[in-house]
């Protein structure tokens, strides 16, 4: 079945990056638009009509169906079309399991802020020239045991099953994000002293749909990373314009190599 999925994004915006591999995770036609942060397409006048907080990502499947919370469009994704696609394992329908997976997404929401908001401050750094939190490591280190304490409970693969579910995508990109914003800084990274948790993002980045959500968006979070280190030596860096790869107005079919 297709949909009329219109997403915008940042390609080095994680939170987006999450959302487009959820779109093939549910097999979703999709057609792509590029939000360039570094031209600050964010406060067009036009896109600020669909999301009035300037912010990626944003997707709609028609003109009075827009949402730009990220994990309430992977709650909308998952709910309006996961059951054609992947039986249900994204959020399911049952009950208890449901309840596990809700449960593990506010989880995700309170890492991102605390990694990405709190600790890195990415977008401070990368837009506006501000510094990062690093005297907050130890907040980091707490949020990330929480999350290690789950995979441990589970004895599992992935966090609480033998599957990846929705909140492991936007974890995956968080997570990753992290360890490419301090590549050249081991010992900012808290990410070292969970070998648990590293060895489950090997695991999602083995995962076929993570892997082209990369491939197609010019791989976004390398270049994040890349600014976002440089920022860190030269307070004048700033985002630069997107000029790398990216399927800007086009509709892309699901792969059948998704799932």
């Amino acid at each position: 079945m297709e949909y009329d999925l219109h997403l915008f994004f940042d390609p080095r915006c994680y939170l987006g990056r999450s959302i487009f591999m959820i779109c093939k995770e549910i097999r979703a036609y999709v057609t792509m638009r590029l939000l360039d942060l570094g031209n600050g397409d964010q406060h067009e006048a036009e896109y600020l009509k669909m999301n009035p907080r300037g912010v990626s990502p944003t997707i709609y499947d028609s003109p009075k169906n827009v949402f730009n919370n990220s994990h309430a469009i992977a709650l909308f994704c998952a709910n309006q079309y996961e059951s054609v696609a992947r039986r249900d394992k994204l959020m399911s329908f049952e009950t208890r399991f449901r309840s596990k997976i809700d449960e593990l997404l506010w989880l995700s929401m309170d890492v991102e802020h605390v990694i990405c908001k709190e600790y890195l401050n990415i977008w401070g750094v990368v837009l506006r020239g501000e510094k990062p939190n690093f005297e907050k490591r130890q907040k980091v280190v707490d949020t990330l045991s929480t999350l290690n304490r789950y995979r441990e409970y589970y004895e599992s693969k992935f966090i609480i099953t033998t599957y990846y579910t929705a909140p492991e995508v936007f974890l995956a990109f968080i997570c990753d994000q992290m360890e490419l914003c301090l590549s050249d800084m081991p010992k900012e990274n808290p990410m070292e002293e969970f070998p648990g948790l590293q060895e489950w993002l090997g695991h999602m980045r083995d995962v076929n749909s993570y892997k082209l959500v990369h491939e197609q968006t010019g791989n976004g979070n390398e270049e994040l990373g890349k600014t976002y280190r440089a920022a860190l030596k030269d307070s004048t860096v700033r985002l630069p314009k997107w000029d790398k790869k990216f399927p800007d107005k086009q509709r892309l079919r699901p792969e059948k190599t998704t799932l």
